[in-house]
């Protein structure tokens, strides 16, 4: 393929290589001449029209247009060009042998070092197949040719199958790759549910507008390397925006597509939000180290109840009673957190479930307290943090001594406000559990929390986010 150059535009070698390495039709033309001509054409553009270059060098584009032109868009493309800025416009123009052809016109200033305007760039595709496509699926247009329906037919119920899918689906133009990119040609309902853009709103725009300060980089200029092979890009996740600036996890997978003699003409990207997803399988994880560390801590239990089991009765059925309570107590949090974790757990079940084992007849720790109810991430710590005070009281507190505790607890706004008062001392700093109560406290939004001496014992204030 070759490049035909002629006066008015710089023989710039990256635009000779862009021009004769591209199935694009692209011009240029030269707005400080008389009616801005055709100064630069690539062969095409001369495809495309069926003109030679001599035919259309130093002429104006309106020799493209015919009958059938609309006069807005005309008025719209001078608009454009007056205010120097990027265009995008279909419009029907007409081929040399009159042949009427919907043209996807692109246009955009061209700027120098200094900032002045040298000339305008513009791009042509010839869309017509889309166009008569689109018309059909509207009805507004009947086609004779029976193959031709029967391929209408397939594509209207492809399209409807994609608008049916959650699944994002968007198809751009094959080139450029570079800056701005590939722009966007058709883009699903699935689209506009997950973004909350119109399809009107980004067509010729490119995919960049999703981007933002979380995008992952690297992600992207991965994506790109695969695309400049003309390779498949499949299973990248990174963040999006929604028009509303509302960012989103998007795990996408990209394909060129091919036409009938295997070249390929577009870009086909699939899009899902996996916002949700990523978040489950982040709280599983919290959920399984956090489950990893209550095991490990059953058998620290153990090795307490067992070494504390002399100071008691000395007999192997208060050590076997008191481990079993400390395993039912385990048990009992654990099937009321985890059954279900769709679920909300009221906090007076929660307590009842924790609290049971150590005080079977309800007499030992007194409860007070209003409604309040947690998702299953809070309502795991709700669990511990009242295991953790009931266990550091049966092993040397106040219930070791046969002592009652109270735990009141009350919902202000979105904090469920835990109060927990034991006539005897504060336990060891170092005893085992007592500094997860103290994170607890510490991570606490209540002014009043904390953990103080009172009269005859001590008292534990702490404030969780109800769910």
């Amino acid at each position: 393929m070759t490049v035909t150059n002629a006066p008015g535009l710089p023989p710039e070698p990256f635009l000779k290589a862009a021009f004769a390495h591209t199935r694009m039709a692209m011009i240029a033309t030269d707005p400080h001449q008389s009616d801005n001509p055709i100064v630069f054409a690539n062969d095409a553009f001369l495809r495309l029209t069926g003109y030679g270059f001599d035919e259309v060098v130093g002429k104006n584009c309106r020799f493209l247009q015919g009958p059938g032109t609309d006069p807005d868009v005309l008025t719209q493309i001078r608009t454009t060009i007056a205010k120097e800025v990027f265009g995008y416009f279909e419009i029907l123009n007409y081929k040399k042998d009159g042949t009427p052809f919907w043209n996807a016109l692109h246009i955009s200033p061209v700027y120098d070092d200094d900032g002045a305007l040298t000339h305008f760039f513009g791009s042509q595709w010839d869309i017509t197949v889309q166009r008569d496509t689109v018309e059909a699926l509207s009805g507004d247009v009947r086609l004779a040719d029976d193959r031709l329906q029967d391929a209408i037919d397939r594509a209207r119920q492809l399209e409807f199958a994609l608008n049916q899918a959650n699944d994002s689906v968007l198809m751009t133009e094959y080139a450029p790759l570079h800056e701005p990119g590939p722009r966007i040609t058709w883009v699903s309902k699935g689209f506009e549910r997950m973004t909350g853009y119109a399809s009107s709103e980004v067509i010729g725009k490119t995919p960049r507008i999703l981007q933002g300060p979380l995008t992952d980089r690297k992600a992207i200029a991965t994506l790109k390397e695969s695309l400049v092979a003309g390779r498949s890009h499949e299973h990248t996740r990174t963040f999006n925006y929604k028009k509303d600036g509302t960012p989103f996890i998007v795990e996408w997978s990209v394909s060129p597509t091919l036409n009938e003699r295997g070249a390929p003409t577009s870009w086909l990207a699939v899009q899902r939000d996996v916002t949700a997803a990523v978040a489950a399988e982040e709280e599983r994880e919290r959920l399984v180290r956090e489950l990893d560390h209550r095991v490990r801590n059953l058998f620290s239990t153990v090795q307490v109840i067992t070494r504390g089991a002399s100071a008691g009765d000395g007999t192997a059925e208060g050590l076997r009673s008191g481990l079993l309570y400390q395993l039912q107590a385990l048990a009992s949090a654990h099937d009321l957190v985890f059954h279900d974790a769709s679920r909300q757990a009221p906090m007076a079940a929660i307590v009842s479930a924790v609290l049971e084992p150590f005080d079977p007849t309800g007499k030992m720790i007194v409860r007070e307290g209003s409604e309040g109810k947690f998702a299953a991430k809070q309502a795991v710590n709700a669990a511990i943090i009242l295991y953790e005070l009931a266990l550091l009281s049966s092993e040397r507190g106040a219930l070791s001594e046969k002592k009652p505790c109270t735990l009141t607890w009350a919902l202000e706004g979105d904090e469920l406000r835990i109060t927990w008062t034991e006539p005897a001392a504060l336990p060891n700093p170092r005893q085992h559990g007592f500094g997860l109560v103290r994170t607890f406290v510490q991570s606490s939004k209540w002014d009043e929390a904390g953990i103080e001496e009172a009269a005859g014992g001590f008292v534990v204030r702490l404030g969780l986010r109800a769910g």
